[in-house]
């Protein structure tokens, strides 16, 4: 339950007793400066801020942990895209089509190799 109030920097499936010390080290120093820094009144930005063209706005529909990888809804199009945030570039998957407004997305499923989300939608033309 803890990790996912608080998820570390990686994979939720993996298995902390199988990590070697630094990188044990490594995931509990970016946790306490991430932590430290969401307890301020207005925290700062740790790290590059990285700006990419997706094709028109976005929403985040959920982020992978412990990877680069973000899945984006784009608006104008009702697509999920698959986005590298590390690379700038989507991954070359056939977007789906997503129809309607995304009232609500499930806790991921994961396992090695494996995420999947499920969305709650609703279509109703007025609110495209």
């Amino acid at each position: 339950m803890a990790r996912a109030e608080r998820p570390l920097s990686c994979p939720s499936y993996d298995n902390l007793s199988e990590y070697d010390l630094e990188s044990l080290k490594c995931i509990a120093f970016r946790w306490l400066r991430l932590d430290d820094n969401w307890k301020r009144p207005f925290p700062r930005i740790l790290g590059q801020v990285r700006s990419m063209s997706c094709g028109g706005p976005v929403d985040i529909v959920s982020i992978v942990p412990g990877t680069d990888i973000v899945i984006l809804r784009l608006l104008e199009l009702d697509r999920l895209l698959c986005w590298d945030i590390a690379s700038g570039i989507p991954f070359n998957l056939d977007p789906l089509e997503c129809i309607g407004r995304i009232f609500s997305a499930s806790e991921p499923y994961e396992k090695r190799g494996e995420y999947a989300v499920t969305l709650l939608t609703m279509q109703d033309d007025h609110w495209k």
